[in-house]
């Protein structure tokens, strides 16, 4: 079901392409910012690389981790790790659409974010490519 090729909504910068895989109820993905238009200032940098791991529970929340590999976002020079715990939930738009979308509000703390004031992406949200 959720297996495939997902694009980051609702983002201010350049959307991230993200494929997702599953096995039982593991789940594991990457996601990678590719081509950024010369005339575009954004806050994340091409071939900026982020990879997910985790689990699927029963309630449909994914559970796991999100790990920046690639190029740090030149507006986040004060992410403290690479590294933050990671809640999803598998979720359906009013189109009958599935969407993964982070479980916080934006601007809010929260996992990836744990410091008010502090550096806070965007609640990642994901939609399939097709």
């Amino acid at each position: 079901m959720l297996d495939g090729a997902w694009i980051e909504v609702d983002t201010p910068v350049q959307p991230m392409t993200w494929w997702i895989r599953t096995q039982g109820d593991c789940v594991w993905g990457a996601g990678q910012v590719d081509d950024v238009p010369p005339d575009r200032t954004i806050s994340a940098v091409p071939d900026l690389v982020q990879s997910l791991a985790g689990h699927i529970g029963s309630d449909l929340v994914i559970t796991g981790e999100i790990l920046w590999l690639g190029p740090m976002p030149i507006a986040a020079p004060s992410i403290p790790s690479r590294y933050a715990p990671l809640r999803m939930l598998i979720d359906v738009d009013d189109t009958g659409r599935i969407l993964l979308r982070e479980d916080r509000e934006p601007g809010v703390s929260g996992p990836r974010c744990p410091a008010p004031g502090g550096y806070c992406p965007a609640p990642l949200v994901l939609q399939p490519a097709d």
